[in-house]
């Protein structure tokens, strides 16, 4: 039981990883400004215009990271659309097969009503073989 419970949440974090790439790249981007703005401590001390490195470093990752969202929300947008017509899609073809399965059953349903009333006027009417050779 206790592993079921560690197998669920587990996989319930790897969804949610894997779910919004944005959320990853952004991670990434700011992760690697740590080591940039690090870097750019020593040159600030070696000259004046250092200074500008680590807001200029900050800067790009906070353009970097909008871009990301933006153009992964525009992404998202057409894909969402997309896949909302396919679901829309695919409903209409399940509603399209559960009338054909109504129709064939119903049909079976008159075929074995039909068979059964030409079993009983054949039961109500015996006739003797030589009596159909002259029909």
């Amino acid at each position: 039981m206790a592993s079921e419970d560690s197998g669920r949440s587990e996989q319930s974090n790897e969804e949610g990883k894997h779910r919004d790439p944005r959320v990853e790249i952004s991670g990434r981007i700011w992760g690697m400004l740590i080591p940039v703005v690090a870097l750019s401590i020593p040159f600030c001390a070696l000259s004046r215009v250092g200074i500008v490195l680590p807001f200029f470093a900050i800067g790009v990752a906070g353009l970097a990271t909008a871009c990301v969202w933006y153009i992964g929300g525009k992404r998202e947008g057409i894909g969402g659309k997309e896949n909302q017509r396919l679901q829309q899609r695919i409903k209409e073809l399940e509603e399209r097969l559960a009338n054909v399965e109504t129709i064939s059953r119903f049909e079976m349903q008159l075929a074995a009503r039909e068979k059964a009333a030409l079993e009983d006027s054949h039961r109500q009417s015996p006739q003797s073989p030589g009596q159909k050779e002259s029909a």
